[in-house]
């Protein structure tokens, strides 16, 4: 109850105590003056006891009555300014209009007591002046001021009476409300309380991690949630029986000291150990343990994950990263490789368009020259000396066609516009025919050449012609770093050979190698595996065997469009030696 429906209850109470000894009190005034025939005091009477019944039951109800209540009072005030003024009852009158404030005040409140005790105030004045006084008006005028200095007196101890109870009531009232707030406040902490509570239980039951709590001076187990007795395969009951030591194989009683002594309340120690399982395995786990102090028990909260997973995760981490490292490790080699392989590369063909430059100036110059010759020296120069001109331009001529064939090969390998003819080609009978189309060569240099008649088979299935530009160019190789007197031998033999038709398909297959050694001045060991890159030649040969870094590069296309191999070595007796084998059955592909 609000501190308004108290005081208004309170004020119902005082009404019905001043109605009940009022209103017969009045009765018995009205009789009394009545019978002492004063119509005046009994009129005043009898207008007082109306007041007391009225006020009894307008108070109590709504503003509606309160309204007829205060008309009410007005009509009283007017009735005893009237009797005062006229005389009539002097001391009845005179008492009740003294205690009239105070009743204004502790009915109507401050507001409306201030108002209606200064009406009073104000007709009391008006009508105790001399122009509305009765003649024989009983008090004299000192008696009259007296009294209205008595009156407003009584006022003002009505007014400061009822300011105090104000503040008095603001006071209870914000004490009320402040005691209600924290009442209210009180009883939502009860709540939140009971709340957290019932949250704090679900989590520790239900917790996606185990929990235990550990006695840290008996080593008991005191308690623990669903996942921790259900992880090692127990009841609650089995494992509340059991000691920290009977799931922990590896925990020692000076980690738990250490806790118990070092570890401060509130803090905790991770670590990571091997939980034993009621079947007898180990999982791993990582411990998370707190030291509280409960009611002056020590105990250890010790939160339990299930690390397994992030192990593995840890242990394939480690596999992937070392293979990523190996691969980077493998991955720069390669880029380290390439590089050197591009910047030599680069060298290569700088060299080489410094060479083709050269090769195709020299004819040129040496055609423009002779032609020249032939031209201005026409008619003075005999037939034999036109002849040499004619030869020169012709061998110039040769000797540029040769060198543009070359480019052109090298571009239909490249572009794959090659196209191979296979057809039965009897390797033996072809290098009959090709030394006798080198026979000139050999004369002029002096050079023997020996090709050797095996005793197994010779006859493959091959493009007849590019076999022979393959032994054309290794052969004139051979002449050319060969001294007179040397000889160039041609020998053969059988082997495998492996071939790799796709990503996914290997074969191996009979073939026949052909060897082809000379005793010139040999090949230098690092130069070995890039002999037959393009734009490359050998550095001994660079500056007088001639050669122009496309020949043996054109070769290797042509033997790995047979899906043959082709290597060189030096010959242990001087010289180098160009090996090359060739499946016997016909499987070619374009090159890629």
């Amino acid at each position: 109850m609000d501190i308004e429906s108290i005081e208004q209850k309170r004020k119902s109470k005082v009404i019905s105590l001043v109605t009940l000894f009022g209103v017969p009190v009045m009765i018995l005034f009205l009789v009394i003056d009545y019978l002492e025939k004063e119509p005046n005091e009994a009129m005043a009477d009898l207008a007082i006891m109306l007041i007391l019944a009225i006020g009894s039951y307008c108070l109590r109800k709504h503003t509606f009555e309160k309204y007829i209540y205060r008309v009410a009072l007005l009509f009283l005030v007017i009735v005893f300014c009237y009797l005062a003024a006229i005389g009539s009852g002097a001391g009845t009158v005179l008492y009740w209009i003294l205690i009239l404030p105070l009743m204004f005040f502790f009915l109507l409140g401050k507001r409306e007591g201030l108002v209606f005790s200064g009406l009073l105030f104000c007709f009391l004045t008006f009508s105790m002046l001399p122009m509305f006084a009765d003649p024989e008006y009983p008090y004299p005028w000192s008696v009259r001021f007296r009294f209205l200095i008595a009156y407003f007196f009584f006022s003002v101890i009505g007014y400061g009476i009822e300011i105090s109870r104000e503040h008095f009531k603001n006071l209870l009232i914000a004490e009320n409300s402040a005691l209600s707030e924290e009442k209210a406040l009180l009883e939502k902490t009860k709540i939140d309380l009971q709340n957290l509570e019932k949250r704090r239980q679900a989590l520790f039951e239900y917790a996606s991690d185990g929990i235990f709590i550990i006695d840290i001076k008996t080593y008991k187990i005191l308690d623990c949630n669903v996942q921790a007795y259900e992880s090692l395969g127990y009841t609650k009951e089995e494992l509340l029986g059991l000691t920290v030591f009977d799931i922990q194989h590896d925990i020692t009683t000076d980690w738990l000291a250490f806790i118990d002594n070092q570890l401060e309340p509130g803090k905790h120690l991770t670590h990571e150990v091997n939980h034993k399982k009621k079947d007898g395995s180990y999982v791993p786990v990582e411990i998370t343990a707190t030291l509280q102090n409960l009611s002056g028990l020590k105990i250890v909260q010790a939160l339990v994950r299930d690390i397994s997973k992030r192990r593995k995760a840890e242990d394939e981490q480690k596999k992937a990263y070392n293979v990523m490292e190996n691969k980077i490790a493998e991955r720069t080699t390669e880029l380290q490789k390439a590089k050197e392989d591009a910047e030599k590369a680069n060298i290569l063909k700088s060299e080489f368009l410094a060479n083709i430059s050269h090769e195709l100036r020299t004819p040129l110059h040496a055609i423009l020259s002779y032609s020249n010759y032939g031209v201005s020296k026409f008619e003075t120069v005999n037939d034999e000396k036109k002849l040499h001109y004619f030869d020169q331009i012709h061998t110039s001529g040769n000797r540029l066609m040769e060198l543009i064939e070359n480019l052109l090969d090298l571009t239909d390998f490249d572009t794959g516009k090659e196209d191979l003819r296979p057809e039965p080609v009897d390797i033996r009978k072809l290098l009959d025919v090709i030394e006798t189309e080198l026979q000139s060569t050999l004369s002029e240099n002096k050079i023997s050449l020996f090709i050797e008649s095996p005793s197994f088979e010779t006859v493959l299935i091959c493009d007849k012609s590019r076999i022979s530009q393959v032994f054309h160019h290794l052969i004139t190789n051979a002449i050319k770093v060969s001294n007179q007197g040397d000889q160039v031998a041609i020998t053969f033999s059988q082997g495998e050979l492996t071939t790799n038709r796709s990503l996914t398909e290997i074969k191996s297959s009979e073939a026949l190698m052909i060897s082809i050694s000379d005793n010139g001045i040999g090949i230098s060991e690092n130069e070995l595996l890039t002999i037959f890159d393009r734009f490359a030649q050998s550095s001994r040969t660079k500056t007088g065997a001639g050669g122009k870094g496309l020949g043996l590069s054109i070769c290797r296309e042509i033997i790995e469009a047979h899906y043959g191999k082709i290597w060189a070595e030096n010959n242990p007796q001087g010289g180098a030696i160009f090996r090359f084998m060739l499946p016997y059955k016909w499987s070619v592909a374009k090159p890629k």
